[in-house]
């Protein structure tokens, strides 16, 4: 919801770097507020604490399952979207060069 009234207002500037500084710096809040809320739940759970008793060990593990899982939907991102994003690129060259503009 925030991120929206944060994109909403720097649509007005959208070239702006303040506006790209402010998105970035929302994003990164938002990253950090699931992540330690991940972390803290998770930590709190009966089933966690008995297999690992170390709460250090606890949240470093938690913290590297997260990392993971973004990098995960990071990655399948660009395996979802690249390969249409090249024959979009084909498509688009074949379509120019069919009308003789090159």
């Amino acid at each position: 919801m925030l991120g929206g009234w944060v994109g909403l207002a720097c649509r007005k500037r959208e070239h702006s770097s303040t506006a790209r500084g402010v998105q970035i710096f929302m994003g990164a809040f938002i990253l950090t507020f699931v992540g330690r809320s991940f972390t803290y739940s998770l930590q709190q759970t009966p089933a966690f604490t008995r297999v690992i008793k170390d709460a250090a060990a606890q949240r470093k593990l938690l913290v590297i399952l997260y990392f993971v899982v973004i990098a995960s939907v990071i990655g399948a991102f660009g395996v979802l979207t690249i390969p249409y994003i090249a024959r979009e690129a084909a498509d688009f060259i074949a379509r120019l060069q069919a009308e003789n503009i090159w």
